[in-house]
């Protein structure tokens, strides 16, 4: 069973690496994706979108987005999703400085927002195909 208060590693709102981060929902897992840098992605610079780079993701999502974050293999690439505090960093993490923080409205808003989009995508992925 997947509780309350899960504390998973995402990557900073600053763009400045990858904090712990205490989502106060329900039915949260942790899960950690690669995405490969395409045209006209504001997250990635020139460089790395010339180079097809592929770029970790840290985040904490529902268990049925999860799911089907896993189907859509080629958008979200090496899906890990977990249910315990912390279980999806990785080696990458090690080093970083890392400062926990808790929910806030503001940021409980952008993270619906941004779980509304992947699973918009993961919609449109599974009607295209």
């Amino acid at each position: 069973m997947v509780s309350a208060d899960r504390r998973c590693y995402i990557n900073s709102p600053a763009g400045s690496g990858v904090i712990q981060y205490t989502f106060t929902d329900t039915g949260i897992v942790c899960v950690r994706y690669g995405f490969k840098c395409q045209q006209n992605d504001t997250s990635c610079t020139p460089s790395e979108i010339a180079q097809g780079t592929i770029k970790k993701v840290y985040t904490g999502v529902t268990q049925s987005t999860c799911d089907a974050m896993k189907s859509s293999p080629t958008i979200y690439i090496d899906t890990y999703c977990c249910n315990t505090d912390l279980c999806n960093g990785d080696s990458t993490n090690d080093g970083v400085s890392l400062r926990t923080t808790t929910t806030t409205p503001q940021f409980h808003a952008m993270w619906l927002m941004c779980t509304l989009v992947v699973i918009v995508v993961v919609f449109v992925n599974v009607l295209i195909h």
